[in-house]
């Protein structure tokens, strides 16, 4: 099976199920025998339907005849699938995007709505700009709850920044093993054009391309880590109480900020930071 097909089979289960995306998708990668660049694909694919969906139901409805609450719910994860490459994979070719689209409406959906699917993706992908939406939410595919709640938290001058970084992918990221040579691990792979990051007991957090990265890994003097669960970000700005807690409720709502985990850090009255855990 392809990546594609892969990709929509685990939204469609995802939503049908209303699981977690991660254990979804892993578990169909492993069923469809899916290789390391198709199961990255894949995930690629699955992962940016699921964080841009607000925008790229925007851009559907745009190209659309009609309500995106009146389609086939496989045929919206179909659209949403194929806009999603024809926005944001330029090294897919649009015609693929559609192509793949059309023909998993035929498998999946049915054949009558092929040609509705084949009318919206080759429109968007013929359309010389794609409108902008003028909701910040909808732009950033944020619930208009949450943004409210980081905009009280932050400020608007923040406010688009944190969005914008929200969305943008992690750094790959490897954290040292003080026990096993970590300072030679360090000298090596900085030498090689990783950044040193952060350094903080026990452990040292590297980004970069990270070359030599897989040998370390296999000899236990590193280990690939989540930089959002070990460094936190201070947002500055007045006191959050629950207001940014709260925010934890619109992740299973239909926000996974980085469709995982994410720590966020807000300024405690004192002037000390505090760690919310979020998403």
């Amino acid at each position: 099976m392809s990546a594609r097909a892969t990709a929509l089979s685990a939204l469609i289960a995802t939503r049908r199920q209303n699981a977690w995306s991660d254990g979804v998708l892993k578990q169909y990668i492993v069923r469809d025998g899916l290789d390391r660049r198709d199961a990255a694909f894949c995930t690629e694919l699955c992962y940016g339907v699921l964080q841009n969906r607000m925008l790229l139901d925007f851009h559907i409805s745009k190209f659309l005849n009609g309500k995106l609450k009146d389609l086939q719910p496989v045929v919206l994860d179909i659209l949403r699938l194929g806009m999603y490459q024809i926005v944001f994979l330029d090294r897919v070719p649009a015609s693929a995007a559609v192509n793949e689209a059309v023909e998993q409406c035929k498998r999946f959906a049915n054949r009558r709505a092929a040609g509705l699917v084949n009318g919206v993706l080759r429109a968007a992908a013929r359309a010389a700009a794609l409108p902008v939406p003028d909701e910040i939410s909808v732009k950033y595919s944020h619930p208009q709850a949450l943004v409210a709640l980081l905009r009280e938290s932050v400020g608007d001058a923040l406010l688009e920044p944190l969005l914008a970084a929200d969305n943008a992918p992690a750094p790959t990221t490897l954290q040292i093993n003080p026990l096993k040579d970590g300072e030679g691990a360090v000298r090596e792979l900085t030498d090689a054009g990783a950044v040193l990051t952060a350094r903080s007991e026990p452990a040292a957090l590297l980004d970069g391309k990270l070359p030599g990265a897989l040998r370390h890994r296999q000899s236990g003097t590193a280990g690939g880590v989540s930089k959002r669960t070990r460094v936190c970000t201070g947002c500055g700005g007045p006191p959050c109480g629950d207001g940014l807690r709260r925010a934890a409720g619109y992740a299973r709502a239909g926000r996974v900020c980085g469709a995982g985990r994410q720590e966020l850090c807000r300024g405690d009255a004192d002037g000390q930071q505090g760690r919310d855990c979020l998403l």
